[in-house]
């Protein structure tokens, strides 16, 4: 009888780890979809640059466009590569650099025409680090990061160790697994109960798979040092507008902002108001 009920037991754990392994792998691991849109095509001068990632030499592709002596650093989310077109990534771009701003656009491993793997939260800061320290070599000592969603999120983990003039962390989630649910859920179309059951799997098999360690924005968030502006939609159906309210909270930096937008869907602010958008990020800038 002992014998039986363990080698159920087993069965179980192994279908359950099974289970895991494909969930785990089926979320992290991202299409390569291409860049879709060119400078060009807003008038912008750019140059097409190159650059290792940080620590591990994977080499990242992306667009430097000139403005001035402080340079904007775009991370976006997801899978997207240096622009995301519903977002108005390179519309974005453009304001920037009208107002005087420097901005750098880049492909993280793994998307667009940079190099590697595309995984979803894995060396990103490698990827942000790779970005900033070939900004540095440019001799601009001035760098914010506009961070979109999950882009937002790892923006925010990078600033725990590193130094940045500021950061604009739009429609970021406070918790990770929360993120993940809704995001499974809102994208696959499975019940919540189901993928919550099989969640501390798919992180157990993400750390052997991929040595994925999990950070929440909520509890790393006050070791950030630099002012934050924190943007997000009350509209927001991937992740709920009270992820802000957290995450601005947890900060406890009186030099952060939060800019909560009425009717605005997930990262659709500056597309919402483009000229809001950039005068409040433009003026956040220059006061911090």
């Amino acid at each position: 009888m002992k014998v039986a009920i363990i080698i159920v037991v087993v069965i179980v754990l192994a279908v359950y780890l099974g289970i895991s392994a494909y969930g785990a792998v089926a979320v992290t691991r991202i299409p390569r979809l291409p860049v879709e849109q060119s400078p060009d095509t807003f008038g912008l001068v750019y140059e097409d640059v190159s650059f290792p990632s940080r620590e591990d030499n994977i080499t990242l592709k992306g667009w430097f466009m000139p403005g001035g002596e402080f340079v904007v650093i775009v991370v976006n989310g997801g899978e997207h590569p240096r622009i995301e077109v519903a977002a108005g990534t390179l519309e974005m771009t453009k304001d920037l650099v009208d107002r005087g701003l420097s901005v750098l656009l880049f492909d993280q491993r793994g998307r667009g025409e940079s190099e590697g793997k595309g995984l979803l939260l894995i060396k990103a800061n490698q990827d942000i680090g790779g970005a900033v320290d070939y900004v540095r070599s440019r001799g601009h000592s001035h760098i914010v990061i506009i961070g979109l969603s999950l882009g937002a999120a790892t923006a925010l983990d990078y600033a725990t160790l590193n130094d940045v003039t500021a950061i604009v962390a739009d429609s970021c989630y406070s918790n990770v697994t929360e993120a993940l649910i809704e995001r499974i859920v809102y994208f696959k179309g499975i019940p919540e109960p189901i993928v919550r059951f099989f969640t501390p799997g798919m992180y157990l098999m993400a750390k052997i798979i991929y040595g994925y360690s999990k950070v929440n924005p909520v509890d790393i968030v006050s070791d950030v040092k630099c002012p934050i502006l924190f943007i997000h939609g009350e509209a927001d159906a991937l992740i709920p507008v009270e992820n802000a309210y957290e995450l601005y909270q947890a900060s406890g930096n009186p030099l952060d902002e939060l800019w909560v937008i009425p009717g605005v869907e997930h990262c659709r602010a500056y597309k919402t108001d483009p000229v809001a958008y950039i005068n409040r990020v433009t003026s956040f800038f220059e006061e911090r």
